[in-house]
């Protein structure tokens, strides 16, 4: 299971969870964690081995305590940001200095972004993000710094936003996108 640079697996045997690795967490520990991440990338390999089962806890009661896990660790984070984050699973291009690379966007706000890259792009770089609103049927070119880099992306901070600008990109966070809750707000 991987998303936004972080991955882990989860083992499971007739369907139930039943063993879990990411990073140093292992067992119950690291399927909370797993299970609180969102826009997962999943791969199954159905050859893996067995192992010794860490937990016995059924999948339902795993769900109810990894939101939970969330609920604390969002309260927990002050909100720094100017505009609301909308999570989604979009792929995108992106223009840097005449090239054209293929990405997938995690998040979004007025803000800026969140793309998905393995090219070896530099904090401070400039680019164009290309962004489409199907129900308004427009599209834009966003000019955007890097401003954050993690071994899974980019954060990009948007230049100054046009009119025409701001309405595709909230056309397409009411239609393909889910609020990410502000930890303030709880």
């Amino acid at each position: 299971v991987s998303a936004k640079g972080k991955a882990g697996t989860i083992r499971c045997e007739c369907g139930k969870p039943v063993a879990a690795k990411m990073g140093a967490l292992t067992g119950k520990p690291a399927v909370l964690q797993i299970l609180t991440w969102q826009n997962v990338l999943i791969d199954i390999d159905y050859s893996a081995g067995y192992g010794p089962r860490e937990f016995s806890t059924s999948l339902m009661n795993l769900l109810l305590e990894s939101g939970r896990v969330l609920d604390e660790k969002q309260s927990q984070r002050a909100n720094l940001r100017q505009y609301s984050r909308y999570d989604c699973l979009v792929g995108v291009d992106y223009d840097i200095s005449d090239w054209t690379y293929q990405c997938y966007m995690r998040d979004i706000s007025e803000g800026g972004a969140y793309i998905e890259t393995e090219q070896p792009i530099k904090v401070g770089q400039r680019l164009i993000i290309p962004i489409s609103s199907p129900v308004l049927e427009r599209s834009c070119a966003v000019n955007g710094t890097v401003v954050r880099r993690d071994p899974g992306g980019i954060g990009i901070r948007f230049s100054t936003l046009s009119l025409q600008q701001r309405q595709v990109i909230r056309s397409l966070t009411e239609t393909l996108c889910s609020p990410i809750p502000d930890p303030s707000e709880r």
